[in-house]
């Protein structure tokens, strides 16, 4: 039997668009000291057994085993450690790992250490940096950007189910709102001392009125990024009496996969995972995941809710710290973790369930677009909220009391990387200022950095070789009758071999978006449109760009067809979809 695992403290960074003050290893003392110093707790920095680092980007941080400096900066050498990368999960999944790490036995007490510096590249190589978290043979090279990704999932759920730009921006004014009452949160500018100058709180008319950036998503519709660190420490039932009056019991824990292309999403027909207050019946003619919700999310929440003895969400859980990477993803993920029906999550945000007065409170924090993304950090600053929730602290750790949900007993945290892929876990159960605002001006020194790689495309150079005698070719499975594009050479359901089939290029639109912002590699382009596409005999749907001489005239269901360039560059972009007129 797994030992019962208590969180025992927790420590936050400011977080700022910036933090030049600070190097990675002193934004990770500052959270360890807060942590170690400020929880009233009985425990020593040799007390700790071991800790798992997390951190999400080796480009970011220039630097490989960035794991090894923390660990020796910190002073816990020779005790052991574990780095964890998951993309935007990373933090939620160093959790879990020191959960499973004390629930086993390997450890009695872990700290949990967090964080990026996403400012040491531009914000648009950073996007780059963060969309090569994308497949790169065939999703990054006609236009790899993450809001790119999500606004097309956005408006497949906006086309789905009626979802509106006016509710998305509705969960933006909740979470930004809400951290103006959180002192670490980087758009707050009256209690951060490296808060952005342009913060404070928005309305919806704000949202709608800021630039699109990949339509419908806008500027104030997507997160933050960060620069941060956040610190937990996770104990045995044994150790947690000792150190602490009031431990918070992890009683649940589930984690999800899908797809890295989204395209590649089975859409069934009746296929939702039930929840036990669901009803199949209310899913009948949906098909599912497709690209409107992750399927991850969903079976994450399946095996916690399990766990922890949750049977329906909306009436048993007092709190959330959800991943809004985008307001889009919030409400999407309200309906994976079963707070509503799929369809219905636009709803809950417009009817308030979600607000800090509301019946479910999600993000007082402020969340990802209010308070932070410094992707390392966010899932450990998720633990770290939720911890000081449920013991009743948060208002005095965030220099107001406007964020406390009171009575708080059983709380939610999610994780969520990729396109989905995610980790939950479930909680049952006048603080010292950690930085000033130095005197100096930081020595910044530039790097730059370049590397050519060698890549082979392997068995799937067929596809390439294919198009210089003007043939689109999918690969298929006779076994499972499927036929894929982009090609897999091995069949995803049963790993037999597929056989290459010639397919016409003509199609429909399935869902789309024009981006106004990318990655540095393509600002060139800007703006240009992505579209997924339902190619004739093809059972995945196909990630490209469209060329048109008219985007406003696109629309989900247009009828395309697929071009070859006549001067291949052996990438995904060597194809495209035109209007079918």
């Amino acid at each position: 039997m797994p030992r019962k695992v208590a969180v025992v403290a927790g420590g936050l960074s400011y977080f700022s668009k910036a933090r030049r003050d600070k190097t990675q290893e002193e934004l990770a003392a500052e959270a360890a000291r807060m942590a170690l110093f400020d929880n009233n707790i009985n425990l020593s920095k040799d007390d700790i057994d071991g800790t798992i680092v997390s951190y999400f980007s080796d480009h970011f941080e220039n630097q490989l085993l960035f794991g090894s400096i923390i660990q020796d900066y910190l002073g816990f050498n020779p005790k052991p450690s574990v780095r964890i990368e998951g993309g935007g999960a990373t933090g939620g999944l160093a959790v879990r790992d020191a959960y499973a790490h004390v629930a086993s036995g390997l450890l009695d007490v872990a700290m949990v250490i967090g964080f990026e510096k996403m400012s040491e590249v531009n914000t648009a190589k950073g996007n780059e940096f963060i969309a090569l978290a994308s497949d790169t043979d065939w999703d990054f090279p006609i236009g790899g950007f993450y809001s790119g990704y999500y606004a097309l999932m956005a408006k497949r759920h906006m086309e789905e189910f009626g979802t509106t730009e006016e509710q998305m921006a509705m969960v933006a004014v909740k979470n930004r709102n809400n951290a103006q009452h959180n002192k670490f949160a980087q758009t707050n500018p009256k209690m951060n001392p490296y808060a952005m100058k342009d913060g404070g709180k928005i309305t919806v008319d704000d949202v709608l009125k800021s630039p699109y950036v990949a339509f419908p998503l806008k500027r104030l519709d997507i997160c933050l990024m960060s620069d941060g660190a956040a610190v937990m420490i996770l104990a045995s039932e044994e150790k947690a009496k000792k150190i602490t009056d009031t431990p918070i019991w992890i009683t649940g824990t589930g984690a999800g996969t899908d797809a890295m292309r989204a395209g590649d999403r089975p859409r069934t027909l009746a296929g939702v995972p039930m929840l036990p207050h669901e009803k199949k019946e209310w899913y009948k003619g949906l098909e599912y995941p497709g690209v409107h919700s992750f399927r991850a999310g969903r079976e994450s929440a399946r095996q916690a809710y399990k766990m922890a003895g949750i049977t329906n969400p909306l009436k048993q859980l007092d709190l959330i710290e959800l991943h809004d990477a985008y307001t889009s993803s919030e409400i999407q993920t309200y309906e994976d973790l079963g707070l509503t029906k799929y369809g219905q999550g636009g709803k809950l945000i417009e009817e308030g369930v979600t607000a800090l007065d509301g019946d479910l409170p999600v993000n007082p924090s402020g969340g990802l677009i209010g308070a932070m993304h410094a992707v390392g950090a966010t899932g450990v600053m998720q633990g770290v909220e939720m911890f000081w929730q449920l013991q009743g602290v948060a208002g005095k750790f965030h220099g107001s009391d406007k964020t406390q949900i009171k009575g708080a007993e059983r709380g939610l945290i999610h994780s969520h990387a990729g396109t989905g892929n995610l980790c939950n876990g479930y909680y049952n159960g006048e603080v010292k200022e950690m930085t000033e605002v130095y005197s100096f001006d930081p020595l910044i020194i530039k790097t730059p950095y370049e590397i050519t790689y060698k890549h082979s495309y392997g068995k799937t150079t067929k596809f390439f070789t294919s198009l210089s005698d003007g043939k689109l070719m999918a690969t298929r499975c006779d076994h499972c009758k499927q036929t894929f594009l982009p090609p897999r050479s091995d069949c995803p359901y049963c790993l037999r071999e597929t056989k290459w089939v010639q397919i016409s290029g003509k199609g429909r639109i399935h869902t789309f978006t024009t981006l106004y912002f990318s990655g540095e590699k393509f600002l060139k382009d800007l703006p240009f449109q992505l579209v997924y596409v339902e190619l004739e005999g093809v059972d995945t749907l196909f990630l490209t760009r469209l060329k048109t001489k008219d985007m406003k005239r696109v629309k989900v269901g247009m009828k395309i067809k697929m071009k070859i360039s006549r001067e291949p560059e052996w990438r995904s972009s060597d194809i495209w979809a035109e209007p079918d007129e």
